[in-house]
């Protein structure tokens, strides 16, 4: 025989409730009984079975009695020289399935005896064990108790068709009142014996020691299961089963997010968020997306090279095409490359095909205009792709922030609710922004700008310049004086037949040559215009600037269906059970802990 602390068997207690039958206390109280019960062990057992009540018996191994040995070997005996209790010992009756004796304190007697049915059963047989309720009003009535419930298990007769030898289930009896001790007496192999005329004062003593001596264990074991199970529900995170608390996470995930947009589009990198910088990647890397002000400062940057204007007949020359310097750009086709003097044929062509009635040398508008459409044609093309890697940028940004600010379980139903359709519409704002600009593009040309006629009169300039150094240089006569040094003059007949050289005397070719200074001059201040409304318009107005209010902002929250709310921040059935467990739990051994301390503060020890 040996006192150990098991946890609770593996069985539920049945939920329906069992009609206590009153009986005269007496008629369950037995010498025996009241010899297990002396006034500290008591004290010490009414603690133990105020943290069964809780629940904790399941959480916390709580100290019981049991009586161990094999088969046939005289536990009926013992149990009944202990209790006095009149177990049955016919031959393979009790023995063939585990009985549970439940001593428990109640301020009315009464004997109930219960299956508690092996949670391997299928449901049906577990329904019909559960069900299975008896009270009675004498211990005399046991026996016939144990052997209807042998049959209930389906055990069947020994030596019948059919039969079994075992069952896992469990017979429960139950015995209250007013002076019962708290005890569960149970079986597991035995150690040793002693008289039973000795053996009540001695289980009194032992039980009373060990009790004394598992006490602290107990506190120790309860304070350690509280914080794993505090752990665990923090693991879960804040609580969601109602639409009311599914829509206050949501907004509390909505203004965290709001604060990280607004600063990332500001530039404002003080958050956690933002991270460190990854020098050794591109800027526009996934390393470096969160920093989103900088990803789009570097799109939107454009190159503008003036010394690849050509200053002689001599260079090759592109006409500029700044936006040549966007990732995207290498997907279309490569610009021609011309010298000036075959950008003249060019011209030149296009001017004997688009002669009005205009004076030779003078610049018709429409001849610019069309030079001007032929020069730009790639230019909605190319903001086209600049406007779908801002785009795809913009997305990678958000899911950046919402791996940081959401659950991992919200992340593709809020992807699927609000952020992809709220960036297709951006997306598609911007687009139509953009044929708006384009539309502008074929019009007759037209500038406010005076960087066009400045830059008209510094080509001017250069080419008079470039023609003053030929004539100089063509002009330059050495002469030696009279003492002998050298000294250079100029001949004035040399340099004014330079000039004269200089002129063009071919109508179209000089009208060629003012129509093509005219054209880049409109062309540099036209792509200057298109590049920043492209970038402020269409960019920055339609893709990057309502990001805060159209990705999971306090009012998209807001107009969200309580559907809505539920499809993004339900939790699963499985969360549900395992917080509503976890819950219960910590409530049981909060309950638990409150007693211990109450009851030792009670016990003086």
């Amino acid at each position: 025989m040996s006192i150990n602390t098991p946890n609770n068997s593996d069985y539920d207690d049945s939920d329906t409730p069992i009609a206590p039958v009153s009986i005269d206390p007496d008629a369950i109280t037995t010498s025996s009984l009241k010899a297990l019960q002396s006034t500290d062990q008591r004290k010490i057992m009414d603690i133990v079975d105020k943290l069964r009540r809780t629940g904790l018996n399941g959480i916390v191994g709580l100290p019981q009695l049991v009586v161990c040995g094999d088969q046939s070997s005289g536990k009926s005996s013992i149990l009944e020289a202990i209790t006095e209790i009149p177990f049955p010992r016919k031959e393979n009756l009790c023995t063939r399935f585990a009985t549970e004796i439940i001593l428990r304190r109640s301020p009315s007697s009464t004997i109930s005896i219960t299956i508690n049915p092996d949670k391997n059963r299928p449901k049906h047989e577990v329904t019909k064990l559960r069900s299975f309720h008896k009270s009675i009003t004498n211990f005399l009535e046991l026996p016939d108790i144990i052997e209807e419930a042998t049959q209930v298990m389906g055990l069947g007769r020994v030596g019948e068709i059919n039969s079994h030898a075992f069952s896992r289930d469990v017979l429960s009896v139950e015995i209250c009142g007013p002076d019962r001790p708290q005890l569960s007496i149970q079986r597991t192999p035995t150690r040793g014996s002693v008289g039973i005329s000795s053996l009540h004062e001695l289980l009194s003593k032992l039980l009373l020691s060990h009790l004394i001596k598992e006490l602290p264990h107990l506190q120790d074991e309860m304070a350690t299961k509280y914080q794993s199970t505090l752990d665990n529900i923090q693991k879960l995170g804040e609580k969601r089963s109602t639409a009311y608390e599914q829509r206050m996470m949501l907004m509390k995930i909505s203004m965290h997010t709001h604060d990280i947009i607004k600063s990332a589009i500001k530039g404002s990198y003080e958050h956690d968020f933002f991270g460190s910088v990854s020098i050794d990647t591109a800027v526009d890397s996934a390393e470096n997306i969160r920093r989103f002000r900088a990803v789009i400062q570097h799109l939107n940057v454009i190159s503008e090279d003036d010394d690849s204007d050509v200053d002689n007949d001599d260079k090759a020359q592109s006409e500029p095409d700044d936006l040549e310097s966007l990732p995207t750009r290498t997907f279309l086709p490569q610009p021609k490359l011309f010298t000036r003097n075959e950008a003249i044929i060019w011209v030149q062509r296009v001017l004997e095909r688009s002669r009005g009635t205009e004076l030779p040398g003078y610049v018709n508008s429409m001849l610019i205009s069309q030079l001007f459409w032929e020069q730009s044609q790639p230019w909605q093309q190319i903001a086209s792709e600049h406007i779908a890697t801002v785009a795809k940028k913009c997305k990678q940004f958000v899911y950046a922030f919402l791996q940081h600010t959401a659950p991992s379980e919200f992340h593709g139903q809020i992807g699927g609710i609000s952020v992809d359709a709220a960036l297709k519409n951006a997306l598609e704002e911007c687009k139509n922004e953009l044929r708006k600009i384009v539309e502008d593009k074929p019009r007759d040309p037209m500038t406010y700008n005076h960087y066009y006629t400045t830059t008209i009169q510094k080509m001017r300039q250069e080419k008079h310049r470039s023609i003053g150094k030929r004539a100089r240089h063509e002009s330059e006569t050495e002469y030696r004086q009279t003492n002998g040094g050298p000294v250079t003059l100029l001949n004035p007949d040399k340099m004014e037949k330079c000039f004269e050289d200089a002129l063009e005397k071919n109508m179209d070719k000089f009208s060629s040559q003012e129509a093509l200074d005219n054209q880049r001059a409109y062309y540099k201040n036209e792509i200057k215009y298109f590049i920043n409304v492209v970038c402020k318009a269409a960019v920055e107005r339609h893709l990057v600037s309502p990001l805060p209010e159209i990705i999971l902002s306090p009012l998209v929250v807001t107009k969200l269906t309580d559907k809505q709310i539920e499809f993004i921040a339900a939790e699963s059935h499985e969360i549900t059970q395992q917080r509503e467990y976890l819950e219960s739990r910590k409530v049981m051994i909060e309950t638990g802990m409150d007693i211990f301390r109450e009851a030792m503060g009670g016990l003086g020890r």
